[in-house]
């Protein structure tokens, strides 16, 4: 008897459990607002030495030269303001979906450094002839930039930034036009920089960062022909992290 009595104990305990179990399933979160916070950072450093020689006769015999050298740095450091974010969950195991509504991102704003010089200097009887070539600079110092900062899933757990930036600076140099190749063919891109971010963490932690960062590198090629020698590299970092804080869960 008192067997039979715990058994059916047992199994009204399970009856409760049970609906409250599908009831707590029920109950998940399917979207919620964050503030978010993003930044982002580059860092950029190069330098390059190419000399060439040839025999000339005109106007007087002797060896002609031609030396290009150069070196530079730039630095971006960029922050949003806090902005707020929809986030909602994904469909039949999908990732949730990043920034629902106008999909407008974060505005990245901050400071943009870049300094520079690259000269050509001809040596030799053509020397006269041929005066320094010196690129232009006044296009070098510190700017303001904005970038418009989006998140975007690149695979299961892998988050990439969606975001655009025009690095290029018109009269700054950053790099001879021809001598240095980027290792694997890859030129540096922030929407290039992903990082694992488990999509679990959505929707359930109050708080969290997600951050990424690669770099890039450049080497000089081989001289040949006039070419002597050429020496040189060029590297770029690029880091971002965006930090997600729930405002409020939605049923």
């Amino acid at each position: 008897m008192r067997s039979s009595a715990r058994l059916l104990c047992a199994l009204g305990a399970l009856s409760l459990l049970v609906p409250g179990a599908a009831q707590a399933k029920r109950r998940q979160a399917t979207e919620a607002a964050y503030t978010v916070i993003a930044r982002a950072t580059m860092e950029e450093r190069w330098q390059f030495l190419e000399r060439s020689e040839i025999r000339c006769l005109n106007p007087a015999p002797g060896t002609c030269t031609v030396e290009t050298s150069g070196s530079g740095t730039a630095k971006m450091q960029l922050k949003a303001k806090p902005t707020t974010w929809l986030v909602m969950r994904g469909a039949n195991g999908r990732p949730p979906s990043l920034n629902v509504g106008t999909g407008e991102g974060a505005q990245l704003r901050g400071s943009y450094l870049r300094t520079g010089k690259l000269e050509t200097i001809h040596g030799g009887p053509w020397a006269e002839a041929n005066p320094p070539e010196i690129a232009e600079t006044s296009g070098c110092g510190t700017k303001d930039i904005e970038v418009d900062f989006n998140l975007s899933w690149e695979g299961r757990n892998q988050l990439a930034p969606s975001a655009i930036v025009s690095d290029q600076r018109d009269d700054c140099p950053d790099g001879p036009n021809t001598g240095l190749e980027w290792d694997d063919d890859e030129s540096p891109s922030l929407m290039d920089v992903v990082t694992q971010a488990a999509q679990s963490k959505f929707l359930k932690t109050k708080q969290f960062t997600v951050s990424g960062t690669k770099s890039w590198h450049a080497s000089a090629t081989p001289p040949t022909g006039s070419y002597v020698l050429r020496s040189g590299e060029k590297t770029v970092k690029w880091s971002w992290s965006v930090t997600f804080q729930m405002n409020k869960k939605r049923r």
